[in-house]
């Protein structure tokens, strides 16, 4: 499967270009374009057309646009950078949650040190202290 793209009712708000994870959606005279080599036909540029310019098609003919009118847009930077972050996210959350763990555990399971304790002065060790009694008037 591949996505198409109707040049015609597309309006170049550019919602395509926030939802595609792979880079592959590019704006041309305002307008999107799909690199089908980039794209992985995941749907999410489907779902978030608001005028459904874009649809998912059985065979389709790529055609490149010439290179001259090719500009990519700023924000195809994006995806790729929330891609890689909600994949490093993904590969390192479960390592610190782990992490994490182990150290409250052996924290909560520790024996405190006994030298602490038996340096400290309490009441029975201390020397015995008397109550002064004072006579009112």
């Amino acid at each position: 499967m591949a996505i198409t793209i109707n040049q015609e009712q597309c309006n170049g708000c550019g919602a395509c270009l926030d939802a595609c994870n792979a880079g592959a959606i590019y704006l041309v005279d305002n307008k999107a374009n799909v690199d089908q080599s980039l794209c992985t036909s995941c749907g999410n540029c489907v779902e978030v057309c608001p005028v459904q310019a874009i649809q998912l098609a059985s065979e389709v003919v790529v055609t490149q646009p010439p290179a001259a009118e090719v500009q990519p847009s700023r924000t195809s930077f994006w995806p790729t950078l929330k891609a890689a972050v909600v994949t490093l996210g993904s590969t390192l959350a479960p390592i610190l949650i782990s992490k994490i763990g182990d150290f409250i555990i052996s924290a909560l399971e520790s024996q405190p040190n006994r030298s602490i304790l038996s340096n400290k002065r309490t009441p029975s060790s201390a020397r015995q202290y008397r109550r002064r009694y004072r006579g009112g008037s």
